[in-house]
């Protein structure tokens, strides 16, 4: 069993027991429970992050997975960040996985082909996925009762991978499910309400 686990959310100077960084701390319990961690990891996470992620990689020996931003691809230094990454973790692109996050989109999503050939070593990837999300904060505004919330998500990820011509590689479909795509703390005293939420062809049923 193998696991990619990303600790972005995470404060920086947060150590688990005994001063360990949570990565190392997740990857030496995983271990003894017969779990390959694999690090996730980005272009500005910070030293000690880079230090855990390299740690990790030289024990584990399953490499790591690199995610991406759009912020992130828009960068003109992006193929040298790359390379100093790749030195820094003493890896080659084939021994890394590439996520693509994408985050929150709608129906003006971009298309795919205006950053797939951006990317640096694009056939060298150990994969290479594109995530990206489409449901909503939460359900405020909804009234009681059944509701479709169209998948814009799926939908743009078939549609754009389908127009794109002379990409070296197809992407995997990610996604955030039945999720906000970012993250933000819950209130303090959050006022909970039940809600069933399906995955259909090309829709939510709510």
């Amino acid at each position: 069993v193998s696991l990619l686990v990303d600790l972005w959310h995470l404060h920086p100077t947060l150590r688990a027991s005994g001063g360990i960084h949570p990565l190392l701390f997740l990857a030496g319990k995983a271990r003894t429970r017969g779990v390959s961690l694999i690090p996730v990891t980005g272009l500005d996470r910070s030293p000690d992050y880079q230090r855990a992620v390299a740690s990790v990689i030289a024990t584990g020996g399953r490499g790591a997975c690199l995610r991406l931003l759009c912020t992130d691809i828009s960068r003109p230094t992006l193929r040298t960040e790359l390379d100093q990454l790749l030195s820094g973790l003493g890896l080659k692109a084939s021994q890394m996985d590439l996520l693509v996050d994408l985050q929150v989109i709608d129906a003006e999503c971009p298309g795919y082909a205006g950053f797939c050939f951006r990317l640096p070593y694009l056939a060298d990837w150990r994969t290479f996925t594109v995530a990206s999300g489409a449901f909503p904060p939460d359900l405020q505004g909804f009234t009681v009762g059944q509701h479709l919330l169209p998948r814009l998500d799926w939908q743009a990820w078939q549609s754009h991978v389908s127009a794109i011509r002379g990409l070296p590689r197809q992407p995997t479909y990610g996604d955030y499910t039945i999720q906000h795509a970012i993250y933000s703390e819950p209130p303090d005293r959050p006022n909970f309400s039940a809600s069933i939420r399906y995955t259909i062809a090309d829709h939510w049923l709510i």
